[in-house]
């Protein structure tokens, strides 16, 4: 065949052509090999030309793989910081219980939550952590949860006020039933 392919396009070379993208909405996504360690390092390639970054404030701070977690667990009369690698591994934690100028009722007042989470950030400038994933469980007001993760970053800093935040991301992983079980009935005082 000196003058080319002559051959007519199969019904499966029809469909596939007809189910791709017009050729201006392919434009700007990646082709090349490094698609895997783009969506690694956070960003998410869009069919329409537009990848959608995830961590792009943060892109500096982020180590591949070196990702760690914060687990904060607030309740009504304790508080539980916990950091720990991408495998759950512990690295280190706090509660208001552990601290020494905390002891009696005085682990139950609002500082104690915020010193709290600012000496577990401490201990985590100390290991060398770079990057953090946030997760904040509790049923407790939304202000007591900026607080906790504001002390937490503070204590992280020190007196490096320029530098960047190590928490990456802020997920709230409070379980909301969809109106499940009945709750117990009110105590009359």
């Amino acid at each position: 065949m000196p003058g080319g392919d002559t051959r007519q396009p199969s019904y499966g070379d029809r469909l596939m052509e007809s189910q791709q993208l017009p050729q201006d909405y392919r434009a700007n996504v990646p082709r090349s090999g490094d698609t895997m360690s783009r969506i690694a390092g956070g960003e998410n390639p869009s069919y329409f030309g537009t990848p959608s970054r995830i961590f792009d404030e943060h892109k500096q701070s982020l180590v591949k793989g070196k990702r760690d977690f914060v687990h904060v667990l607030l309740k009504r009369n304790k508080t539980f910081v916990t950091v720990t690698d991408v495998r759950g591994n512990r690295k280190t934690g706090a509660s208001a219980g552990c601290l020494e100028d905390r002891k009696g009722r005085s682990r139950l007042s609002k500082y104690a939550t915020e010193a709290t989470a600012e000496h577990v950030g401490r201990a985590a400038r100390k290991m060398g952590l770079k990057s953090m994933v946030m997760k904040v469980k509790g049923t407790v007001f939304f202000n007591k949860k900026k607080k906790v993760i504001l002390s937490f970053r503070e204590g992280f800093r020190g007196e490096r006020v320029r530098e960047q935040s190590p928490v990456v991301f802020i997920h709230d992983v409070t379980q909301l039933p969809h109106n499940g079980c009945r709750l117990p009935k009110q105590r009359l005082v």
